[in-house]
């Protein structure tokens, strides 16, 4: 068992308690909510992926042999159970089962190779691991055995489809309804302030970085797109962006969850593909890149496929060109179109409100979510700058845990740190109003308003390097780099 609250030394029980005073936080966790779905529409598609339609009942039943399952490989409260897997319905049932079990998931990026995931597993010290044999051509269980026998504590690995690893998916749930029918169902009755994700972002090194979660973070991440959006539970909601990141894990599976709602998961994009599951499922609504909205107008087929039930539109990640949001407004008529803005520490953090004029979602990250309070500061951070005054953003509120004390942890080639940037808090309240104090996250991010308290990015070229969908720090090409002997 991991004891993770040595991490959390900010999140006393004073402010987590006034934040639930405040209605932002509860007792619930993930499987509360799949446990309401299954109970009041059990028969509703909870999860339509490419191997069909999974029902809430069918859902609650899996997550609960997963959990039995993950029991008896000796996963208990605080341990972290990871997994690199394609957008599809495991995801979904090992992340219920880890809120069951007290366990802590850590969901990994299907792009990701031996560099990364070794050290993402060495920090999360995970008890099991759970992948597929390939995606795309790669073996993912072959890197994944290779990686846990060079780790300290060497997990179980999990294959859900064809061979190698320790145990396969069908072992997994044999094993899990046999400790069902023997001990009965599994309910660890976590605190929703426990730790229930590890996530890792590469921030602006390119290095892995571990961010903590707890039940109530993440279900108020959730709950602020359900509120800003208007989204209902009769919506279906699709997601082609990989659930190992955040934005992916909100908009695909927490905020449907909460409102027992459908859930459209894609593993590969493709235009056509995704076309096909708006005319099958009716979406109502998809969130992914700025370049799968172009994909899809481009599509030759376009014209003559019904996308009469789609609402809204979701784009992230880049930029909204005008051109674009002017051409999809013309052959989506009906749609709303949305920019978003986000981080890992965060969940969203910006959005575009429902009736926001097209210039305003192009040329602006949206308004802040409230209650997330965004402020731009002077660079020491102490000053609060006017419109159009460009500065560096600090963002804070219900969806962020407090900062976590500094951890270093060695690692096989390298050593990671985790700090704090020093310096004063930009949302010092005045002497005499007690509202609970979150902290602040300062993400190195130049930002200026512009009117109506709109956030725009400043165009500053990053210093990262952006590659097949990741990321590395300025070294990393220089590092990976290897030049021939010249003769």
């Amino acid at each position: 068992m991991r004891d993770w609250n040595g991490l959390l030394t900010q999140l006393t029980p004073q402010k987590a308690a006034g934040l639930r005073a405040q209605g932002y936080w509860g007792e619930r966790r993930l499987c509360h909510h799949v446990d309401e779905a299954a109970s009041a529409t059990p028969d509703r598609a909870a999860v339509v992926d490419r191997g069909g339609v999974t029902s809430y009942r069918e859902l609650q039943r899996l997550s609960h042999v997963v959990a039995a399952g993950l029991g008896g490989l000796g996963v208990e409260p605080g341990d972290v159970v990871s997994w690199q897997l394609p957008n599809r319905l495991e995801v979904v049932v090992l992340m219920v089962a880890c809120t069951r079990l007290g366990g802590v998931f850590n969901s990994l990026a299907p792009i990701f190779r031996e560099r990364e995931v070794s050290t993402m597993l060495a920090l999360g010290a995970p008890k099991v691991v759970v992948t597929v044999e390939s995606f795309r051509d790669f073996g993912h269980a072959k890197m994944m055995s290779a990686i846990a026998q060079d780790l300290s504590d060497v997990p179980t690995v999990v294959v859900i489809e064809g061979a190698g690893g320790d145990l396969g998916w069908p072992q997994l749930l044999a094993s899990g309804q046999a400790r069902l029918d023997a001990e009965g169902l599994v309910d660890a009755g976590t605190s929703a302030d426990a730790v229930a994700q590890l996530a890792f972002t590469s921030g602006t090194t390119g290095e892995p970085k571990g961010i903590l979660h707890t039940h109530n973070s993440l279900y108020y991440g959730g709950r602020v797109i359900v509120e800003r959006r208007g989204l209902t539970p009769d919506g279906v909601y699709h997601m082609a962006s990989t659930l190992g990141h955040q934005t992916g894990i909100l908009f695909g599976v927490l905020a449907p969850v909460q409102l027992g709602a459908t859930m459209v998961l894609q593993d590969v994009w493709d235009a056509g593909d995704y076309l096909d599951m708006v005319e099958a499922n009716g979406v109502t609504m998809t969130n992914g890149a700025t370049p799968y909205l172009q994909d899809t107008l481009e599509h030759a087929d376009f014209t003559a496929r019904d996308t009469s039930t789609l609402r809204q539109v979701g784009c992230f990640g880049s930029g909204f060109p005008s051109p674009l949001a002017r051409r999809a407004v013309q052959m989506l008529p009906g749609v709303e179109f949305y920019g978003i803005w986000g981080m890992t520490e965060v969940g969203l953090a910006t959005a575009h409100s429902p009736g926001d004029p097209t210039g305003i979602v192009c040329d602006t990250d949206g308004h802040a979510v409230l209650p997330i309070e965004v402020a731009i500061r002077s660079d020491d951070l102490t000053e609060e700058l006017g419109p159009d005054d460009e500065g560096e953003m600090v963002v804070r509120g219900p969806s962020r845990l407090p900062p976590a004390r500094p951890a270093t942890v060695a690692l096989p080639r390298r050593r990671l740190v985790r700090h704090r940037r020093p310096g004063p808090d930009p949302f010092r309240r005045p002497v005499g109003d007690d509202r609970p104090q979150q902290g602040h996250h300062h993400p190195r991010r130049r930002e200026r308003t512009c009117s109506g308290g709109r956030e725009r990015p400043d165009r500053a070229p990053r210093r990262l390097v952006r590659c097949r969908g990741g990321r590395a720090g300025r070294a990393a090409p220089r590092e990976g780099l290897r030049l021939p002997r010249s003769a």
